[in-house]
């Protein structure tokens, strides 16, 4: 065996190790779970509070608590975000970009944790100042 040989072993060795491409699909999804489940069972709670209290709300609030009554619309769209993400990144990782790979992977991540946090800041406002409200009239 000559040095060659071992260079060629470790070369089709390097190459032969699996990459989970899937992986970082199934970790999107998990985050935009994250999400749908604020719109699915926070929202609508926080909108039975809001009316019962009498109170309006930003349009932010109007826009997520809009959304939340179309989830039958928003799921899906989600899904299919997550179908072009695993296209994009099996693409990507095909052609060996692992900084482009990288970079959509932390883009598609970041998407649903913006989203969540939006969410949050769209129900929390109008809660924060109910909670002045009752602490002024109390």
């Amino acid at each position: 065996m000559t040095n060659d040989d071992l260079a060629d072993f470790a070369t089709t060795r390097a190459k032969a190790v699996p990459r989970l491409k899937g992986s970082g699909v199934i970790v999107h999804g998990i985050a935009w779970c994250l999400a749908l489940a604020l719109l699915a069972f926070v929202v609508p709670r926080i909108e039975v509070i809001l009316k019962d209290f009498g109170l309006s709300y930003s349009w932010s609030t109007k826009v997520v608590i809009g959304a939340s009554h179309l989830l039958v619309v928003v799921v899906p769209l989600v899904g299919m975000l997550l179908v072009v993400d695993g296209v994009v990144l099996s693409a990507l990782s095909h052609q060996g970009d692992g900084r482009m790979s990288r970079a959509w992977s932390v883009l598609m991540l970041g998407a649903p944790f913006l989203a969540t946090a939006l969410i949050l800041a769209a129900i929390c406002v109008p809660i924060i100042q109910l909670s002045q409200i009752m602490r002024l009239s109390g």
